[in-house]
C-alpha cells in the first residue's frame, strides 16, 4: 500500500464515464482525431479490433515517482487484463475528456491488449493544440520520469479495490481516524464500488469492533 502512495496519485475525484462501444475503432485508423499516429501500431500488431463494451467508469492517476510500465500498472492490479481499455474506449476518452490529458507534450498512458500481447498507448496533447498517439510494449524496461506528472487512465473497478485496501491499511495504521465522518463516508463509497465487497464489509466490521 505504501508503494501505491509512493508511485501514483489519484487525481480524478469522480469517475469519467465512457459510453458503450462496439469495439470496431482502432488507434491506427483514428486520423480524424490524431495528427500523428505511430506506425508501431501496425508494425507490432497493436491494431486488433476489440470486443463490444458496456458503459465503463474510468479513473485518472498521476505519476509521483519514476517507474516502468510494469511497476506503475502492477501497483493497481496483478491482473493486467483488468486494467485494459479497448482502443475504441481510448479514442472516446481522448475525444470526450481531452482536457484531462497531460499537457505540454507529455504522455497519458492507456493499457490495452492486441493479438495476445499487452501494449501501452501514449496519448499526447501538444502545446500547439495537436494530438498525437504512440505505442510502447508493456514489457518495455524504460523508466518514465515522474517529474512532468505523466498520467494513467484505467477502469474504475480495478482501481477502487486497491484504493479500498489502501484505506484499510491507513485506518489500521491510525493515519485516518474512524471517528472522522468524511473518512467513514469515503470508506462506505469504496465498499459499495469495490470488486470484493464481502471481504471489505468483513474488514469494516472488524474495524468497528476494535474501535469500540
Amino acid at each position: 500500500m505504501k508503494k501505491l502512495l509512493k508511485y501514483l496519485k489519484l487525481i480524478s475525484v469522480e469517475p469519467f464515464i465512457l459510453d458503450s462501444a462496439d469495439g470496431e475503432k482502432i488507434l491506427a485508423e483514428a486520423k480524424d482525431l490524431f495528427e500523428y499516429i505511430d506506425s508501431g501500431f501496425r508494425d507490432w500488431g497493436a491494431d486488433e479490433k476489440g470486443p463490444a463494451t458496456k458503459e465503463t467508469p474510468v479513473c485518472v492517476y498521476e505519476m509521483a515517482k519514476d517507474a516502468t510500465f510494469s511497476q506503475m500498472f502492477s501497483l493497481l492490479s496483478s491482473d493486467k487484463s483488468k486494467l485494459c481499455l479497448t482502443q475504441a474506449q481510448i479514442i472516446e476518452f481522448v475525444k470526450k475528456y481531452r482536457n484531462w490529458l497531460q499537457a505540454d507534450d507529455y504522455a497519458t498512458f492507456f493499457l490495452f491488449e492486441s493479438n495476445g500481447q499487452f501494449f501501452v498507448a501514449d496519448a499526447v496533447a501538444c502545446s500547439d493544440g495537436a494530438l498525437g498517439v504512440s505505442v510502447s510494449r508493456f514489457k518495455d524496461s524504460h523508466v518514465w520520469s515522474a517529474e512532468n506528472r505523466r498520467r494513467l487512465v484505467v477502469p474504475q473497478l480495478a482501481v477502487w479495490y486497491f484504493d479500498a485496501l489502501l484505506f484499510v491499511f491507513l485506518f489500521f495504521s491510525k493515519l485516518i481516524p474512524w471517528d472522522s465522518l468524511s473518512s467513514r463516508g469515503f470508506f462506505c463509497m469504496i465498499v459499495m464500488q469495490s470488486e470484493n465487497t464481502s471481504r471489505l464489509r468483513l474488514r469494516v466490521k472488524v474495524a468497528k469492533k476494535i474501535k469500540t
